[in-house]
């Protein structure tokens, strides 16, 4: 039954039996809508090194050799490894923890807006992303001794772009349910990525090709990545506001 449950929301199905976690020692301090985040951080305290993956260490692993093997600009080759990393992040998140969170109908009794619930469940999957962008592209970037603000900027699209799919997830989660979302959702993230492609990298590629600014490109990249995750949330928050049928 545990194998036939993780099956229908997309996880693993030989994973959950015999999964070991670590003794942590924690302690809850905060009420509400707040419990889900700090109950969130202590699953990613218990089944690995905080907020460190073995996708973080393949990326950052990606990113070492390309600055030692890719003759190119250096600003260029941490411009490729972001396209790359967020494609491959693209692929390798498509079940969220929050989504664990929905299965367990105490969320819909804390007494807080759903707006506030939605980031306290997600917020952990957005500052992962922000660890391993930290990770990933700031140790490539001092590598390849690339300005601090372009990397900051770097890690700042990298941020954005996955906060962006991770509420196209709710989104997706909120029209379609559980069962068609997991499986709509491979398909409608490639045509989220066609709709990035085109509103955001196209963008970005004309004001650096205009400007020769990355900085400001990359800017330009962060603000629509933003735009299209408040979208997202906003269409989406009334998951949190309702038991799903």
């Amino acid at each position: 039954e545990s194998m036939l449950a993780s099956a229908r929301q997309g996880k693993s199905t030989g994973s959950n039996v015999s999964r070991r976690y670590r003794k942590v020692n924690f302690q809850f301090t905060m009420e509400g809508s707040k419990a889900i985040y700090q109950k969130q951080m202590l699953e990613k305290k218990k089944t690995g090194i905080w907020m460190v993956s073995l996708r973080t260490l393949a990326f950052l692993g990606a990113g070492i050799i390309a600055s030692y093997t890719i003759p190119l600009e250096n600003t260029i080759i941490l411009t490729i490894l972001l396209g790359i990393c967020a494609y491959m992040m693209m692929i390798l998140s498509m079940v969220g923890t929050w989504e664990g969170e929905l299965t367990k109908h105490y969320i819909y009794l804390i007494p807080a807006a759903a707006f506030s619930k939605m980031i306290a469940a997600t917020f952990p999957e957005i500052l992962k992303l922000l660890v391993e962008g930290i990770l990933v592209f700031g140790i490539t970037g001092a590598i390849l001794k690339v300005s601090p603000v372009i990397i900051l900027s770097v890690i700042g699209v990298y941020t954005t772009i996955g906060g962006a799919f991770v509420y196209f997830d709710v989104f997706l989660r909120r029209i379609y349910g559980r069962i068609h979302g997991n499986i709509l959702r491979i398909f409608l993230r490639i045509i989220l990525m066609f709709v990035i492609i085109i509103i955001v990298v196209t963008p970005t590629a004309i004001v650096i090709g205009v400007t020769e600014n990355f900085v400001l490109g990359f800017f330009v990249a962060i603000a629509i990545n933003v735009c299209l995750a408040l979208l997202f949330m906003l269409l989406g928050v009334g998951l949190f506001a309702n038991p799903e049928l």
